[in-house]
């Protein structure tokens, strides 16, 4: 029988009455990250070995959550908060402590909605960098000193997000100017490398949209899952080796 982690009915009500929007996520040895409402405001939840512990809520500091909570194996819980003053910053959480690892209006002007963990603490994350370009941030938890590295990617017209491996190297999606939003591979060494995208022919049709989110890259095979829309509205789940 499924164990049941949280809901919206008997006991559940004291510690989540509504659960959501988005995950929730999962680490390598089981522990289960995910956003809810508590009897004290949006929150983000961790269970694990039959408990469900509160590990982030709302504050004079944080009023609420974007995206989803991403978890690594050392419980390490990586979130996307928007802040009192009205900015947004990522967060990692654990052990009820809280370190800031990149804030609008200080390192970024603007942030990616979805930030990407890897079950090591590699992380990764698409925003606007403070020149106002479109970029890509990647960086690692267990070394982490307060910088993080601005891959070179060249001149985007928006990015939307990046994922990362714990064997470094990953994907992000972005557009130019010129051409429509693509999935483009990025290592340590080589230039982008342009994977698919909208507009391009596939299974006897045109690509007219496609859907990515921080857990559709697997760290072992690199291999990357993606929902994608055809023009003649078939939705097919395709996989990138």
């Amino acid at each position: 029988e499924p164990w049941l982690l949280a809901g919206t009915a008997d006991r559940w009500d004291r510690v989540a009455p509504w659960v959501g929007p988005l995950g929730p996520t999962m680490s390598a040895s089981g522990a289960i990250a995910f956003r809810a409402e508590s009897a004290d405001g949006p929150a983000v939840f961790v269970a694990r070995d039959g408990t469900c512990e509160r590990v982030a809520g709302v504050d004079d500091e944080v009023v609420g959550f974007e995206g989803l909570p991403l978890i690594d194996r050392a419980g390490r819980v990586v979130v996307r908060v928007n802040r009192a003053d009205g900015h947004g910053a990522l967060l990692v959480v654990r052990d009820g402590a809280r370190t800031e690892l990149c804030r609008e209006g200080l390192a970024v002007r603007a942030l990616g909605r979805f930030p990407m963990l890897t079950d090591a603490g590699r992380i990764a994350f698409s925003a606007i960098d403070r020149d106002g370009d479109p970029s890509v941030f990647v960086g690692a938890l267990d070394d982490f000193d307060g910088t993080l590295e601005k891959l070179d990617i060249g001149s985007f017209e928006h990015v939307r997000g990046a994922l990362t491996t714990d064997l470094g190297g990953g994907i992000f999606y972005a557009a130019t100017r010129d051409l429509p939003l693509a999935v483009f591979q990025f290592g340590p060494s080589a230039r982008p490398r342009r994977l698919i995208g909208i507009g391009d022919p596939i299974h006897g049709s045109i690509i007219r949209q496609f859907v990515l989110n921080p857990v559709s890259i697997a760290d072992s095979t690199r291999h990357v899952a993606m929902r994608i829309e055809l023009d003649d509205g078939r939705e097919q789940i395709v996989r990138l080796d």
